[in-house]
């Protein structure tokens, strides 16, 4: 291997790894992202369900 070669991997791992890298956190937003709107829509629901109870409860 010449010293291009050799230059050419260094390259290509690094460019490997930073790809993987950025599908780590692309992956760990779109998690996050989702979470935070569950957390959002069942907060909701309860809501929703409590305002529910009490308009059962004094009618």
């Amino acid at each position: 291997m010449n010293a291009m070669d050799v230059i050419t991997n260094a390259m290509y791992a690094k460019w490997q790894w930073e790809t993987f890298r950025d599908r780590l956190v692309r992956k760990e937003l779109t998690y996050s992202t989702a979470v935070q709107d569950y957390l959002k829509l069942v907060d909701e629901m309860n809501r929703t369900q409590k305002e529910l109870e009490k308009l059962w409860t004094t009618n």
